[in-house]
């Protein structure tokens, strides 16, 4: 049986075929290393910013928690309270992790009680019973602070709307407890 042109051209093609799918093989592995190559890199890339970023932010964060600190125990030594400040401090934390309240919004509220009574301890709990009110009536905590710190002076007219279905005398009372 003679080769014709025709079966010469179908193996040429068969061949050229075969070389092109193993040359499309090759390519698509080399690309899918070059994916992985790529892929590693950015992931290394990336992931080195966001440690570093992240870095940063905790670097900031501490330094504005220490300066914070520092600036809460100044103020309570200018009262005659600096050595209560370590445990004030803890107390904060304990409040901070137990609510919601942050300490940016704590730390001004146990300075203007702690100035109002002269007292850490009496601070302390006052402190607990705002955050308490600031919670259950929806109220920010200054706004509380405030009302029972023109409370313990005698003026009881901002906690007496706070804190409707008590009387003066009540509210007097469980101040003063």
């Amino acid at each position: 049986m003679a080769i014709t042109e025709a079966d010469i051209k179908v193996v040429i093609a068969a061949e050229l075929q075969k070389a092109g799918f193993a040359k499309a093989e090759k390519a698509t592995k080399d690309l899918t290393k070059s994916f992985r190559k790529l892929g590693a890199t950015v992931g290394v890339a990336l992931s080195a910013k966001a440690f570093f970023n992240f870095a940063k932010q905790g670097a900031v964060a501490f330094a504005e928690e220490d300066k914070a600190i520092k600036q809460l125990t100044n103020s309570l030594g200018n009262l005659g309270f600096a050595f209560a400040a370590p445990g004030i401090e803890r107390y904060l934390t304990e409040i901070e992790n137990a609510t919601l309240v942050t300490k940016e919004e704590l730390r001004p509220a146990i300075l203007n009680l702690v100035s109002t009574t002269m007292s850490a301890k009496k601070g302390m709990e006052l402190l607990g019973v705002a955050v308490d009110a600031a919670a259950k009536t929806g109220l920010d905590l200054n706004t509380v602070t405030n009302a029972i710190t023109r409370a313990y002076n005698g003026n009881f007219t901002a906690l007496a709307k706070i804190t409707k279905g008590y009387t003066a005398a009540e509210l007097e009372a469980g101040l003063n407890s």
